[in-house]
């Protein structure tokens, strides 16, 4: 399958590479060229625009970060959109809300290609190791179409609706888990303040009913003492305020989505956005300096 590819950064990276493994042929683009050294060396072939990456694809995807990216990527100048030949699929892999994904959407039908919003969910291992959870939105038919790409990068595909679903039940599962991620950074604040060994009492929640992925994120993150971002503290506020957009248009409220984010917020007041996202427990309770203060 020709597929041309837009964005090799964290995630892209990876799922380029998986798709190069399949025997796919990749055009891939990024706003970095330097970042698309390794993957030519692994036989992609670079392009210098998106617009250059879509040409003769029969699947043109995108993993970039924000609504403005993906703006950028289909419909700007040089952008995907002025080269992808009609009956093409179109899909995006990133988290961007539902309506910027049915704004693309319609900006593709203008012009006889497909579209689907296909958020994806596992982090840099799922993406290096072909083992992502997708969610997609859009026509079976065009599903069908694309699902050797899909194969290709994901272990579990979730059809979920129309255009726009995807994005919806990847904001669902990113607020949930954003707030899980913010309960137990507070238990292992409490922890700390009170004397305990916090990294135990996070090992012992496994084993309890507050077991949550996010926990076990944490532990690991506080044991290794690594603040790169797996996912950044930027992005998870990035997620919280799509969602929060999400509910507004709803009318639904949401005041744990609402008060959890504060701390996310607090955090990257001091700076923190571009570290990891659990660097969200130097503001939780400031436990690490309660228990520093003891020492």
């Amino acid at each position: 399958m020709r597929v041309g590819f837009l964005g090799a950064g964290v995630m892209g990276a990876g799922m380029v590479t998986n798709l190069l493994k399949a025997g796919h042929e990749v055009r891939v683009y990024n706003r970095t060229p330097a970042r698309l050294e390794p993957l030519v060396r692994s036989g992609a072939r670079a392009a210098a625009t998106p617009a250059e990456a879509a040409q003769g694809a029969e699947v043109v995807a995108s993993c970039v970060t924000d609504t403005a990216a993906v703006r950028a990527v289909w419909l700007g100048e040089a952008g995907a959109l002025a080269a992808a030949p009609p009956g093409a699929v179109a899909v995006d892999l990133s988290t961007v809300g539902p309506a910027a994904a049915r704004e693309i959407a319609q900006a593709c039908a203008d012009r006889q290609i497909a579209f689907l919003d296909a958020p994806v969910t596992g982090g840099e291992a799922g993406a290096r190791e072909g083992s992502l959870t997708v969610f997609v939105g859009g026509e079976g038919a065009a599903l069908e179409r694309a699902r050797p790409f899909f194969d290709a990068i994901a272990r579990v595909v979730h059809a979920v609706g129309p255009v726009g679903a995807g994005q919806a039940v990847k904001l669902i599962q990113n607020l949930v888990g954003g707030l899980n991620l913010a309960a137990a950074a507070e238990g292992y604040a409490l922890a700390l303040a009170l004397g305990l060994d916090g990294e135990r009492v996070l090992e012992m929640l496994g084993a309890t009913t507050s077991q949550s992925r996010s926990a076990e994120i944490l532990l690991d993150r506080v044991r290794s003492g690594r603040t790169e971002p797996g996912f950044s503290l930027a992005n998870r506020l990035k997620d919280f305020v799509l969602a929060l957009d999400m509910a507004h248009a709803a009318a639904c409220p949401l005041p744990l989505t609402a008060a959890g984010s504060e701390m996310f917020w607090q955090a990257a007041a001091q700076g923190m956005g571009e570290l990891d996202q659990t660097v969200v427990r130097a503001v939780a309770g400031r436990g690490e300096r309660a228990q520093a203060a003891r020492r």
